[in-house]
């Protein structure tokens, strides 16, 4: 009787063993580089708004992502995940110019916790709503620019980064 345990307990042994060399083969990672210059497009979070009126260089606001971060055919960033971005520079409206709101981006959550280095272009400097931006025409003369959530915008990874994410899913 005593041999048929020691048996009995050996092969569940054997068996926990398999199912936990299983487990940990389940669960691999795989490296993925975001490059400067990769894309993503962001928006303020909801409740989020600056404005030429009442922000002041410096203040930061927070972003998500409007849509995935594909890189090299994986997500690296998931749609609605957080960011944090700053106010550059204002301009007040006068002279019959708009005003000027620039904006720079700082970083992005990846799928795996990183704080990820954004810019809000390609060049690194900031973006511009309003007088001398790509925006300019959106914004009536001597009024404030208000940029809400509803105004999707360009980001670009400024820095190199590896991130890990799930190679099951």
């Amino acid at each position: 009787m005593k041999m048929l345990n020691d048996w009995r307990l050996a092969a569940i042994g054997v068996c926990g063993a398999a199912f936990v060399s299983l487990g940990a083969v389940a669960v691999s990672y795989l490296a993925i580089d975001v490059n400067p210059g990769d894309q993503l497009s962001v928006h303020l979070t909801k409740g989020e708004a600056l404005s030429s009126a009442s922000s002041s260089t410096g203040d930061t606001f927070q972003i998500e992502a409007a849509s995935a971060m594909i890189v090299q055919g994986n997500v690296a960033v998931i749609a609605g995940a957080i960011g944090q971005g700053h106010v550059a520079s204002i301009a007040p409206a006068k002279n019959g110019k708009p005003a000027a709101l620039a904006v720079q981006l700082d970083w992005i959550t990846s799928v795996d916790g990183q704080h990820v280095p954004i810019v809000a272009t390609k060049k690194g400097d900031p973006l511009i709503f309003g007088a001398g931006g790509p925006y300019e025409k959106n914004y009536a003369k001597d009024k404030p620019v208000t940029v809400g959530p509803d105004v999707v915008f360009p980001g670009f990874v400024g820095q190199p980064r590896t991130i890990q994410i799930n190679a099951a899913l």
